[in-house]
């Protein structure tokens, strides 16, 4: 399989890149609103590896292995409405209702790919993960004497053919959902992308990471609480009102700070499997960057049976430049004088 990630980093544009790839034959393209976040957050995937091969250690192997293991059952945890203590212990993914019922079975094994034995012994970093009541009995225990009743199992972790392991793994549960004619698998913020290297190496990805004007990516993206009629109406598709508060578009002066920090932070290297491109050049020259995208995929231009049927320019044309619709004309003076670099005129 070949993994696709096409990122941004919130409101910036990047549907209509996954629309444009929706066209090609062979394509598996998600739904829009699926990011398959378990190779990029806290704990994930990619931490698992750092772990594992870039900062091995006994201490940061052990745990990583646990934190690994942790957030898969978080994630793929499926209850039924009934059994409580299992929704008390799962997050909104549901990962193995996604992935055939399979996903937290074949994370399980992939991770104890790694390990090589195990051992007990007093092992005082686990009390890191511990609750506070585990963690005073076993405090009180060894005050009196009874320490190796509350051993720790000590897991022995080796990283070796981290990334082989993992394409593998992921592959594995792409088997269940993905049709067997496609081969280019499609990923929605895979990989953050201001340091995409680790993921696009362990999978042999590439990554396409879609840039906005920061005053469309405002408006579009505002609290819909105390907004004019006229304002409600710029919000983007999948703004519900309140979803869009995580760019910080409540406080001006913050949104500009998270904006600049982050584009700031932008991988911006040689490498030849990332490709940076605008929103606004995809819809106002077309025919350029689907060449460009094509040549970078290293696609057949045949592939492209569909063209239209998903990503219409001429149509999407109404969401660029929203600023100039907006009442909220104080603010977007604003981020036009503080991010001038990373406006398009």
């Amino acid at each position: 399989m070949n993994f696709i990630d096409v990122a941004g980093t919130g409101n910036s544009g990047k549907g209509a890149f996954v629309d444009l790839l929706r066209e090609f034959d062979d394509f598996f393209v998600p739904e829009w609103f699926f990011e398959f976040d378990l190779i990029r957050i806290p704990g994930g995937l990619l931490d698992f590896r750092h772990c594992l091969v870039e900062n091995w250690s006994p201490i940061n192997s052990h745990a990583a292995y646990h934190s690994f293991l942790d957030v898969v059952d978080k994630m793929g945890r499926d209850p039924e409405i009934w059994n409580i203590l299992s929704f008390m212990k799962s997050m909104p993914q549901r990962y193995d209702k996604k992935f055939g019922g399979e996903f937290r079975s074949v994370s399980r094994s992939f991770a104890n790919e790694f390990k090589i034995g195990s051992y007990r012994a007093d092992w005082p970093y686990d009390a890191l993960r511990e609750g506070d009541f585990k963690r005073t009995i076993k405090r009180l225990a060894r005050r009196v004497g009874l320490r190796k009743h509350f051993f720790d199992e000590v897991v022995l972790i080796d990283g070796v053919n981290f990334d082989v392991r993992a394409k593998t793994y992921i592959e594995k549960l792409y088997r269940n959902i993905v049709p067997d004619n496609c081969r280019d698998i499609v990923l929605n913020n895979a990989f953050d992308a201001f340091n995409p290297g680790p993921g696009l190496d362990m999978l042999g990805a590439q990554q396409i990471f879609i840039t906005r004007d920061p005053r469309d990516i405002y408006v579009s993206g505002l609290n819909a609480s105390n907004l004019e009629k006229q304002d409600v109406a710029l919000l983007g598709p999948e703004n519900d009102g309140l979803s869009k508060i995580f760019l910080a578009t409540d406080d001006l002066e913050l949104f500009v700070k998270r904006f600049r920090l982050q584009n700031q932070n932008l991988y911006n290297g040689p490498r030849s499997d990332v490709l940076h491109l605008s929103f606004e050049s995809l819809i106002f020259d077309y025919e350029s960057q689907l060449e460009k995208v094509i040549n970078f995929l290293d696609l057949d231009p045949a592939r492209h049976s569909q063209k239209g049927r998903f990503l219409n320019p001429s149509y999407s044309k109404k969401n660029v430049g929203l600023w100039k619709k907006s009442t909220r004309k104080e603010e977007i003076q604003f981020i036009t004088d503080e991010l001038s670099e990373y406006l398009v005129s």
